[in-house]
C-alpha cells in the first residue's frame, strides 16, 4: 500500500488484481471545509476509512464529490463542529 498527501487530506492507495483504488485516511493538518473528490491522481477515490477525521473539531462542513461508495465506522465521530455535509448519489455504506 502506498498513501499520498493532497490537499491536506491523506490516501492510502490500495492496488487489487482488478482494480486501483484510493480511500481517504484523514487530514495532515486542521481544516474546516472538507471536500473528498471522486479521484486522486487518476485513482478512484472510493471511501473514507475507520475514524479518519475522529475528534477534528476544526471540520463544520463536508462535500463528497460523486463516485464515493462508502464512509466507514466513525469516519466524522466526535466532529462537534460540524453543521452541513453533502452526500453524493453514489454513497452505498454508512458505518
Amino acid at each position: 500500500m502506498k498513501t499520498i498527501e493532497r490537499d491536506g487530506l491523506q490516501y492510502e492507495i490500495v492496488t487489487t488484481p482488478i482494480d486501483t483504488l484510493a480511500c481517504v485516511v484523514g487530514a495532515s493538518e486542521e481544516i474546516d471545509k472538507v471536500f473528498i473528490p471522486s479521484e486522486i491522481d487518476g485513482i478512484p477515490v472510493k471511501s473514507v476509512s475507520n475514524g479518519a477525521f475522529k475528534h477534528m473539531n476544526s471540520i463544520t462542513d463536508v462535500v463528497f464529490d460523486e463516485g464515493v461508495e462508502s464512509i466507514q465506522f466513525s469516519a466524522f465521530q466526535f466532529c462537534n463542529s460540524l453543521r452541513s455535509v453533502y452526500l453524493p448519489k453514489t454513497l452505498t455504506s454508512i458505518g
